[in-house]
């Protein structure tokens, strides 16, 4: 697309009205009135053939204007991202910091972390759900049989694999002091329960 050094205040009056027409239409009319708006400033420019060059060029700018303004949203609505996200990541810092202060300064004898201030609740609780298990990359010679899954061959090339159920329930036990024959089970060395992640809640 060609460049233009001519302004709006440059162009003729209709260009001008064009420009200003189109800008109060964004969101606010159907397309078929501006196609009807258009399309009589075509006719207009098109019977008056001894400047239609002049005409067009102007058409083209405000083009060109339409397109300049398009450019400069986009590059506002990058940098109102960049400075929405380090909003939320100070907000998220300062959020751990006081959830921090919160655990090492008002936690219980047994375990329950809340504040009570004029204007607020503060409580800091474990994330509900299923609690994460992590098993390190093992040899299957470690792992004892019942926490073996063995995949038939009619699905693909028979495999065994950790069965994962299996080793949270061991996991779980284990914390939990479960004894068998009077003995306690041993943590697994290759596998464990991953400690529930803590959130603040507002009130």
């Amino acid at each position: 697309m060609n460049q233009y050094n001519t302004t709006l205040n440059e162009l003729g009056a209709e260009f001008r009205v064009l420009h200003q027409t189109l800008s109060d239409f964004d969101g606010d009319v159907t397309d078929e009135v501006k196609e009807k708006y258009i399309d009589a400033l075509l006719n207009q420019i098109n019977e008056r053939r001894g400047d239609i060059g002049a005409k067009v060029d102007g058409y083209v700018h405000v083009m060109t204007e339409f397109d300049n303004g398009a450019d400069a949203c986009d590059a506002e609505i990058a940098r109102l991202k960049v400075l929405s996200a380090r909003r939320r990541a100070n907000r998220q810092w300062l959020e751990d910091k006081l959830k921090r202060f919160l655990l090492d300064n008002f936690t219980d004898s047994k375990g329950k972390t809340k504040l009570d201030t004029p204007l607020h609740s503060l409580t800091v609780v474990g994330v509900g759900g299923v609690a994460a298990l992590e098993v390190d990359d093992v040899s299957l010679e470690v792992v004892p049989e019942p926490m073996i899954t063995i995949i038939p061959e009619q699905v693909i090339p028979e495999q065994r694999i950790i069965n994962k159920n299996a080793v949270r329930d061991y996991c779980v036990a284990v914390e939990n002091e479960v004894e068998i024959a009077g003995k306690k089970l041993e943590p697994l060395q290759w596998a464990r329960i991953l400690p529930r992640k803590k959130k603040l809640n507002i009130k």
